[in-house]
């Protein structure tokens, strides 16, 4: 399998944080939260959630945008003809309802999961480059979710880490 990843890297071996390619699972049609997303909006629903994965995994391993812009770019993406904008916003509410996506970093416009997070990771791994997963990480050092993210300012350089509490 290969895993692609452009950009120009530099001396430390950290790339650009996103990915140009992700794997998908064989058994990603088996997972009872995507049988759940279809039953319930079809494979268009699906498609939503698909595209913001690409998103999302362009950017890193999560996004930062409102709700609703996301919406309109998956609208874009995939036709006003077969997606509505709140269409796109009833899904990506769902996906956090099910557990597609964190729904307390949703609420804050950020959308991740830690199944995203863990697949970012391995892929990473896999290219032997190292990322810097302090803004909304949401897995602790053993790979488990943590059940909440508090957000904890240092003092030194005025950056927002999110620190996991079991």
């Amino acid at each position: 399998m290969y895993i692609y990843e452009s950009g120009k890297e530099n001396m430390s071996n950290v790339s650009k944080p996103g990915l140009d390619y992700f794997p998908k699972d064989v058994n990603y049609y088996d997972d009872f939260k995507i049988i759940d997303l279809i039953a319930e909006y079809g494979p268009a629903g699906q498609i939503v959630y698909d595209f913001i994965l690409t998103q999302i995994y362009k950017e890193g391993y999560y996004i930062e945008m409102p709700v609703e812009k996301v919406a309109l770019l998956a609208v874009r993406a995939v036709g006003s003809r077969w997606v509505t904008k709140e269409f796109a916003i009833n899904v990506i509410t769902y996906c956090g309802d099910i557990g597609l996506f964190r729904v307390d970093l949703l609420s804050k416009g950020v959308i991740t999961s830690a199944g995203v997070q863990r697949r970012y990771e391995e892929i990473k791994k896999r290219l032997r480059r190292k990322f810097n997963k302090e803004k909304y990480w949401i897995l602790d050092e053993d790979g488990e979710e943590c059940a909440k993210c508090t957000d904890d300012t240092d003092a030194q350089n005025s950056q927002k880490a999110q620190k996991c509490v079991k």
